[in-house]
């Protein structure tokens, strides 16, 4: 199946977001406007991927064996999070580097701008509240580790460094996205166009996840010892970004998807991708805890089940694109208002949980887990913060940082070429075109 073979792809801007816009071919007589329709399901399941990870991060020695493995693949909901990132880029910002004409740096410039908004405040904060809480809690390492350690966390370089002591822990992953905001604008002005048939979006999917079990594979033989092999396989970039990569190509696979024939249901593949995809995510767990240590050390190198993420990537994957491309009978909880709010909140709920879990984990008794009523009752107490801090906090930060937006590219309505203007309109100039389009009759 081909991605819309009389479509054009060209780009506009509007006062929130870059967004994309689809161009008939003049001979069928229209222009429709094909900007990306929210994904609420998504949004939810952000929320989801969060709560997973908070969860993993609780002292389990006195939960239920069974209950205990399953939180223990809580930590994979970072590689959720790694998928969807790139999927949600792909699909609002990929046709806006379609290379309909060269490359602009000005249009990649206010990319990393619009993600620096999104990301950096909250991070400044959460770094701030966590550095005051472990002092006060108390720091034995020394003062110049300690001091390049808060360094390379506030410039987000932590993700590189093995040897450095941690501040905010879960910020490692905001490191990781770093690099990705760095690179996606190449990878989808030079890469996603190439790919024209959704059978090449498999084959390239297939690709990435083959060149991440290989280079963990190559790792496993490489690295000696345990807590360097964890901090590599787990926390590089390098190691990590293939899950992104995965995200934005199931992104781009959807807009072909959305570009092809309108009016196609795909309801009952979404149902059965999404039911493929929840089997897999139940069962897999379940064959770790089978295995047990005797069986992990069997798997050899390889080792998938130690590192949780590997074997779940594809997973996430096929969970992503089944919630994207038809409704299914989780939309109906995942679209849900109060999951939806959550979902915007789940950056502020994945970064403040350390400062909070500090302080809860320093008052545990000796060698006592979490109960399962305080885990409820600290997860309540900490999503109210996070939402608090989302709505205060986060949101005004990002609007304030906000890049002006750009001019619309304009389309050519002889289809020949998309004219892009070489300058940004200033505020008083872009009021005056308002009042005149106002003022005409």
């Amino acid at each position: 199946m081909q991605c819309g073979p009389c479509v054009r792809k060209g780009v506009a801007i509007d006062r929130q977001r870059i967004v994309p816009v689809t161009q008939r071919d003049p001979d069928q007589g229209t222009v429709v406007d094909r900007r990306p329709v929210p994904l609420p399901a998504l949004t939810g399941l952000r929320f989801i991927a969060a709560l997973a990870v908070l969860l993993t991060h609780y002292n389990r020695a006195s939960l239920p064996p069974l209950l205990r493995t399953y939180l223990d693949y809580g930590s994979a909901g970072v590689s959720l999070f790694f998928v969807l990132s790139g999927f949600v880029l792909a699909y609002n910002y990929a046709p806006v580097f379609a290379p309909a004409r060269r490359p602009s740096f000005t249009v990649a410039w206010t990319f990393w701008r619009a993600r620096f908004a999104r990301v950096y405040p909250l991070h400044i904060l959460t770094l701030v509240l966590s550095t005051g809480v472990l002092l006060l809690l108390g720091r034995h390492e020394a003062l110049r580790s300690l001091a390049l350690a808060w360094i390379a966390n506030l410039l987000l370089v932590q993700a590189w460094f093995p040897s450095l002591p941690t501040w905010n822990a879960p910020a490692w992953s905001i490191a990781d996205e770093a690099v990705f905001y760095l690179v996606f604008p190449a990878l989808a002005y030079f890469v996603l166009p190439r790919l024209v048939r959704l059978r090449a979006f498999v084959i390239a999917g297939i690709a990435c996840w083959g060149a991440q079990l290989a280079l963990f594979a190559a790792g496993r033989a490489i690295l000696t010892t345990s807590d360097l092999e964890r901090f590599i396989l787990y926390q590089w970039p390098l190691f990590r970004i293939w899950e992104f990569l995965l995200g934005m190509l199931a992104g781009a696979a959807f807009l072909c998807l959305r570009a092809g024939p309108d009016g196609r249901d795909y309801r009952g593949v979404a149902t059965r991708g999404l039911a493929l995809a929840l089997i897999a995510i139940i069962v897999i767990p379940a064959v770790d805890m089978a295995l047990g240590e005797g069986g992990r050390a069997a798997t050899g190198e390889w080792q998938i089940f130690k590192y949780e993420y590997l074997a779940l990537t594809p997973v996430f994957v096929l969970l992503t694109l089944a919630l994207a491309i038809g409704r299914t009978p989780l939309h109906g909880v995942l679209e849900h208002w109060v999951v939806v709010r959550l979902g915007e909140a789940s950056y502020a709920l994945y970064m403040l949980q350390w400062s909070f879990l500090a302080v809860f984990h320093r008052y545990d008794p000796p060698g006592a887990g979490v109960t399962l009523l305080g885990l409820v009752g600290v997860t309540i107490v900490l999503l109210g913060a996070a939402y608090l801090t989302h709505r205060y906090v986060e949101v005004p930060a990002r609007r304030a940082l906000r890049p002006r937006p750009l001019v619309p590219w304009t389309i050519d309505r002889k289809g020949s070429h998309l004219s892009v203007p070489q300058r940004p309109l200033s505020t008083r100039r872009r009021r005056e075109r308002i009042r005149a389009r106002k003022a005409t009759p």
